[in-house]
């Protein structure tokens, strides 16, 4: 995956981050690590949006700022990986006419990490949430 030419993109976006996001949610750190690792602008619209949902739907904003760097954690994955999947998730929703919350679509996300058809083969991330997508659709 090619990343963007951080320097740039955190300048062009952090300050309207900062202030959209209370520092219990997110911090100076994290924005940065989020930005760092976004590839392009169409990965970072989606990811700000249900960062956006979790920030307005949940008022532990410590724990909905988390939910995301814990989910990563506890996988094979990086953080790149995952605001790919992300978006690739979020086209699917908007294709299919279909919305959900920000912690239904990580979870769902995270289950195809842990799907037995990735245990003996690793595939990308991309690859094996199209798959599911695809083969077992969402009802979430």
């Amino acid at each position: 995956m090619v990343k963007n030419s951080s320097h740039q993109f955190i300048d062009k976006y952090f300050d309207n981050i900062r202030s959209t996001y209370s520092q219990m949610f997110l911090s100076d750190e994290k924005i940065k690590l989020l930005l760092t690792e976004c590839q392009d602008e169409e990965f970072l619209r989606p990811l700000f949006h249900y960062l956006s949902l979790a920030y307005k739907s949940n008022p532990n904003h410590k724990e909905s700022g988390s939910l995301l760097f814990d989910f990563v954690d506890d996988s094979e994955y990086e953080l790149s990986q995952w605001i790919e999947a992300i978006s690739i998730f979020h086209h699917w929703l908007e294709d299919n006419s279909r919305s959900t919350t920000f912690q239904k679509m990580l979870g769902y996300i995270s289950c195809c990490t842990q799907s037995p058809e990735n245990k003996m083969i690793k595939y990308q991330l991309r690859d094996i949430l199209d798959d599911m997508l695809k083969t077992h659709g969402y009802v979430g």
